[in-house]
């Protein structure tokens, strides 16, 4: 079990540092394209991926990933070729598994959805930033037998995230540009409250959840491109 969670460590960091590769060459372009200061554009983005229990689990228990999607809009606002604002809105949505270490087709899946925001700096095409999430959905799925606890939105904490990325621009036109992300997320937060338990540990089967997502976001120019002057000719 020790050596299950160890390797679940290891998903954040090599996350990391694909974030890091993709921010070095997303710098790059940003530097030949984005010329332009104080630009706004806003349009809508999706992401998915994955998301694990990073926490403790129980005595013959064992964990699974299970499937996260972000879906949403996103606000960008450019104050210098290199320096920008990110405001993300979306619905994130993560699923988590906890099953039998001795059946792995015997457990529950615990399905969380918040309504969330995404406020970053962006330095190139690195991102940093947090995630804040309000409950607005919550469900549990057994399989083979086992019990589905009953929860409700108001046993769920609320998200409260570290997040970090990376963007890479693929294609650009009179409208906006395509832009490529990935991020990952690490919350200071565990999935349900403490009254939940009853009484019994909460640290356990808990949380709190990493995610690696990565996607896709259109962003239109709100702002006109000021057209450069023409030469005169001597």
């Amino acid at each position: 079990m020790k050596k299950e969670l160890k390797m679940k460590t290891f998903i954040v960091p090599i996350f990391l540092i694909l974030s890091s590769v993709l921010s070095v060459r997303a710098q790059s372009n940003f530097g030949t394209v984005q010329d332009g200061l104080m630009a706004m554009k806003l349009g809508p983005l999706f992401t998915a991926g994955a998301a694990v229990n990073a926490g403790d689990v129980l005595n013959g228990t064992k964990t699974s990933p299970g499937f996260a999607c972000a879906p949403g809009a996103l606000f960008d606002f450019t104050y210098t070729r290199n320096v920008g604002f990110d405001l993300g809105i979306a619905y994130d949505a993560r699923t988590v598994n906890f099953h039998n270490q001795a059946n792995s087709s015997v457990g529950v899946d615990y399905s969380f959805g918040y309504i969330s925001l995404r406020p970053e700096l962006r330095f190139g095409g690195f991102l940093i930033g947090v995630g804040l999430g309000l409950p607005i959905a919550v469900s549990t799925t057994a399989s083979n037998g086992a019990i589905a606890p009953k929860v409700g939105v108001g046993d769920v904490n609320s998200l409260f995230e570290g997040r970090i990325g990376g963007l890479v621009e693929l294609f650009r036109s009179d409208l906006g540009t395509l832009d490529f992300m990935v991020e990952g997320s690490y919350s200071f937060s565990r999935n349900l409250n403490s009254t939940w338990f009853h009484g019994t540990d909460q640290t356990k089967n808990n949380g709190p959840l990493a995610t690696a997502e990565a996607g896709f976001t259109y962003l239109f120019d709100l702002l006109p491109t000021p057209v450069p002057p023409i030469a005169a000719s001597r």
